[in-house]
C-alpha cells in the first residue's frame, strides 16, 4: 500500500540516526551502584527501582493502552518497540492473549527473556520479520516518534496486523521537532510532530485520542505523588530553594500520597482529557478488519499496573569488572 508523507517528514530526517543502538545496549547493560538492572519501564513496581521523574506517566500511557486494547477482540498480538517487555507481559496476562515482541535494542530483548521469560527479536521497525497479517492486533507505543522513515515504518505496522494497529506518540510541536533534527534542542531523538489527524490519509479507518492532559495541577501533583528526588538545573522553571524544600519533604509525601492517591490521578487525567482539548500524548487504532470491535469485556484499573512488580534484577559482573 502507498502512503503520502506525513507533515514535515523529508529525505533529511531519512539520513539521521534517531536512536543510537551500539549506545542503548551499553546504558542498559549498566547496572546502578548496588549493582541492580536500571529498568526502562517501572518494573520493579511504584516508587521502586532505579527510577527518574515520570512513572506516572508511565502508567497514564498503559492504562490508556489496556483501555483501547479492551474494546477489541483478539487472540494474538505483537509489541514492536517492546523495551524489557513490561507492557507486553501484561497485556498478555490480562487479555489472555499468545504475545510476540520485538525491539532495536538487542539487550532490551535480553531483559525481555531475563526478566519475562519471554523471547524477543532484534528487529528494525522498518522492516518487521513477520509475515503478512501473521497477528491479529499490532501495538507500537512511544516509538514511531524516533524512526526516520515513518511512512515504512507505518506500512510495516499495518502489513502484518489481521484486524488492528494501536499506536501511542508524544504530542509535540513542529518547531519542537526542528530544534531536535537540527540539534538545537534539548537531546532528545524525536524526529516526528504528531496530532489527532496525523494519519488521516490512510485508507483505514482511523479512531485517534488525545491523553495525558498537559494541565500544570495534574503535572504538580504527579510529581508530588512520584515523590523522587530531585536535582536543580538551569532548565527548571522552579528556584533552587524549591527544589530543595520538595526533597526534604518526600518522606511526607510518600506517606500521604500512596497508590490509591495516584490511580485517582490516572482516573482524573483520563477525565480531564475526554472533556479538554489539550494532550501531551496520542494514541491512534487502525482498523484493518470491523469485526474487531467490540463492548468492553475486561475491566482495567490502574491498580492493575501499580501493583505490578518483579524482584530486583542484578546484573553478572563483567569480565573487565571482576579484574
Amino acid at each position: 500500500m502507498g502512503h503520502k508523507l506525513i507533515r514535515g517528514f523529508d529525505e533529511e530526517k531519512m539520513a539521521l540516526n534517531c536512536m543510537d543502538a551500539t549506545e542503548l545496549n551499553e546504558q542498559f547493560r549498566t547496572p546502578d551502584e548496588h549493582g541492580i538492572y536500571r529498568s526502562f519501564q517501572p518494573i520493579y513496581g511504584f516508587r521502586k527501582g532505579v527510577r527518574h521523574p515520570g512513572d506516572i506517566q508511565w502508567y497514564i500511557i498503559n492504562y490508556h493502552i489496556l483501555n483501547k486494547l479492551a474494546c477489541l477482540d483478539f487472540d494474538s498480538y505483537l509489541d514492536v518497540g517492546a523495551a524489557e517487555g513490561y507492557s507486553a507481559y501484561l497485556i498478555g496476562k490480562l487479555f489472555g492473549v499468545k504475545v510476540s515482541l520485538c525491539d532495536f535494542c538487542e539487550e532490551f530483548c535480553n531483559k525481555s527473556r531475563d526478566l519475562f521469560g519471554m523471547d524477543s527479536k532484534v528487529a528494525d521497525g522498518s522492516e518487521l520479520p513477520y509475515k503478512d497479517n501473521e497477528f491479529d492486533v499490532v501495538l507500537c507505543t512511544e516509538t514511531l516518534e524516533h524512526i526516520p522513515d515513518l511512512p515504512k515504518a507505518l506500512s510495516e505496522l499495518i502489513r502484518v496486523a489481521r484486524k488492528a494497529v494501536v499506536i501511542t506518540v508524544p504530542h509535540e510541536s513542529p518547531e519542537l521537532i526542528e530544534r531536535n533534527i537540527t540539534g538545537k534542542g534539548k537531546g532528545s531523538s524525536h524526529v516526528h510532530s504528531f496530532d489527532l489527524n496525523s494519519l488521516d490519509h490512510l485508507e483505514y479507518p482511523v479512531i485517534a485520542t488525545g491523553f495525558y492532559s498537559p494541565s500544570l495541577l495534574l503535572r504538580i501533583s504527579a510529581r508530588i505523588i512520584e515523590a523522587v528526588p530531585r536535582k536543580h538545573n538551569e532548565n527548571m522553571k522552579y528556584p533552587k530553594i524549591v527544589i530543595h524544600g520538595y526533597n526534604a519533604f518526600i518522606p511526607v509525601l510518600r506517606k500521604i500520597c500512596g497508590k490509591r492517591v495516584a490511580s485517582l490521578l490516572i482516573r482524573l487525567d483520563e477525565l480531564v482529557c475526554k472533556y479538554t482539548s489539550p494532550y501531551n500524548g496520542v494514541s491512534y487504532v487502525i482498523i484493518k478488519d470491523p469485526t474487531v470491535e467490540k463492548k468492553r469485556s475486561v475491566k482495567v484499573s490502574p491498580r492493575y499496573l501499580m501493583d505490578f512488580s518483579i524482584p530486583y534484577h542484578y546484573l553478572k559482573k563483567t569480565r573487565q569488572e571482576d579484574k
